[in-house]
């Protein structure tokens, strides 16, 4: 399982995932990785 944080206001990530590109960039890292569930919020 991997998170994908798309709040652009994130103490965690400082929204690195906030714009659609890089959320969907990241998603195919996670996949790539072996991650079966990606759990997308903000």
């Amino acid at each position: 399982m991997a998170i994908v944080n798309r709040t652009p206001d994130s103490f965690y990530d400082r929204g690195a995932n906030f714009a659609d590109d890089a959320a969907r960039a990241a998603t195919h890292r996670m996949v790539a990785d072996g991650a079966d569930v990606i759990d997308v919020g903000g």
